[in-house]
C-alpha cells in the first residue's frame, strides 16, 4: 500500500492487518522515486498509442467485447477529469460506487484518485444504504454514477459533492 502522511497510522495498521507492506511518502517524493529508480529487467517500454487493457462490455447486443485502450486514452481520460470535470487535488475523496472492471470505474474513480493523490472509497459489493451513508455528511468530493435507473441511453455524469474537509464542492 502507498499513503501519504496525513494517514499513514491508520493505513500503516491496515496494511498490518491484511499482511502487506506500506510505503509511506507524498506524491513529490513518490514521483521522484519512481523516476530514480532503474527499470527492472523484462520491462517493454511502451509507447503511448500500445495498449494498455483490455476492458470488457456487453456492448449493444449482450456479447462480451474487449474495448482496447491505449496508455494515451487512460492518461487522457484520467488527466481530463482530474483538471476539467472534478477539479480534485490530495485533499478529496471520491467514493467509488462503480466496479473498476468498468472503463467509467476505472478511469472516473481509481485513475483519478490515484493522479490527483485523493483518496477513494470503495464497497466491497455497491449497497445503496451503505453507500449513502458514506456519502453523509461530509461526503466525497464527488461520485460518480447513473443519475437515474439504467435504461439504454441512460445519461451517465459525475456529480460533485461537499468535500471531505467540510468545504462546499463546485456545483453542477
Amino acid at each position: 500500500m502507498v499513503t501519504s502522511p496525513l494517514c499513514a497510522d491508520e493505513v500503516t495498521t491496515a496494511a498490518a492487518e491484511a499482511g502487506a507492506e506500506c510505503l509511506v511518502t507524498d506524491p513529490a517524493a513518490f514521483d521522484d522515486l519512481v523516476r530514480a529508480t532503474a527499470p527492472l529487467p523484462g520491462i517493454v517500454d511502451r509507447g503511448a498509442d500500445d495498449a494498455a487493457v483490455i476492458l470488457y462490455t456487453s456492448g449493444t447486443t449482450g456479447t462480451p467485447k474487449g474495448a482496447e485502450l491505449t496508455h494515451r486514452n487512460l492518461m487522457t481520460n484520467t488527466v481530463t477529469t482530474v483538471e476539467a470535470v472534478l477539479h480534485i487535488g490530495p485533499d478529496d475523496v471520491l467514493f467509488g460506487g462503480l466496479p473498476m472492471f468498468h472503463a467509467f470505474g476505472q478511469t472516473c474513480a481509481l485513475n483519478t484518485a490515484v493522479a490527483a493523490g485523493a483518496t477513494l472509497t470503495l464497497l466491497p459489493r455497491f449497497e445503496p444504504a451503505k453507500a449513502l451513508e458514506i456519502m453523509q455528511p461530509s461526503g466525497p468530493a464527488a461520485q460518480g454514477g447513473l443519475d437515474r435507473p439504467p435504461r439504454p441511453r441512460g445519461r451517465v455524469h459525475a456529480r460533485r459533492g461537499r468535500r471531505h474537509h467540510g468545504r462546499a464542492g463546485r456545483g453542477r
